[in-house]
């Protein structure tokens, strides 16, 4: 039941961590066409 559990737990901090890089991306475009703009 513990590695189950752990391994679920790695899953949603994979997610979160997949997320946040989506987002920095995301405001990395929004800059650059802020400074071509």
């Amino acid at each position: 039941m513990a590695d189950s559990q752990g391994g679920h737990a790695g899953l949603v901090q994979e997610r979160r961590m997949g997320r946040a890089v989506v987002r920095a991306h995301e405001h990395e475009e929004t800059l650059l066409r802020l400074s071509l703009a």
